[in-house]
C-alpha cells in the first residue's frame, strides 16, 4: 500500500491500497503477492486478483498453496497489458480460498505500472 516510486509525470496516484490512473493509455502491469501462514497446521490455499474500478478482470487470478507456520510462505505473480482510462482505479485483493490456516499478505508484495 506504499508507492515506492512515482515519477513526477503524474501518471498515477496511490491512496489506501487503491491506485488511480491519471493519464489514459496502454499500461504494462506487473504484480506479485507473497502470503504467509501466521497460525494453523493444515494446508490452505489463497488467491489474489486485480480489480479495475472495483470490478474483477477476466484471467488475472493467481493462486498460492500455504502449508504450515515456518513453511507457509508462497509467492505468485502475473503481468498483463491493460488499456486504462483517466480516472480508472486498480486494487489487488487477496483471500484464503480453502483450508483453515490464518494467512497474511507480507510486505514483500508489489505492483508496477508502466505506461507504454
Amino acid at each position: 500500500n506504499t508507492a515506492r516510486y512515482n515519477s513526477s509525470s503524474g501518471h498515477f496516484s496511490a491512496s489506501n491500497g487503491v491506485i488511480t490512473v491519471n493519464l489514459a493509455g496502454l499500461y504494462h502491469i506487473q504484480w506479485h503477492l507473497m502470503t504467509d501462514v501466521t497460525s494453523g497446521d493444515s494446508r490452505s490455499a489463497s488467491i489474489a486478483y486485480i480489480q479495475r474500478n472495483y470490478s474483477g478482470l477476466t484471467g488475472n487470478r493467481i493462486g498460492m498453496c500455504n502449508r504450515n507456520i515456518g513453511t507457509g510462505d508462497c509467492t505468485a505473480g502475473m503481468s498483463m497489458l491493460l488499456e486504462l482510462a483517466a480516472g480508472d482505479t486498480l486494487r489487488v485483493l487477496a483471500r484464503r480460498e480453502a483450508g483453515t490456516n490464518t494467512i497474511r499478505v507480507t510486505t514483500h508484495s508489489g505492483i508496477t505500472l508502466i505506461k507504454l
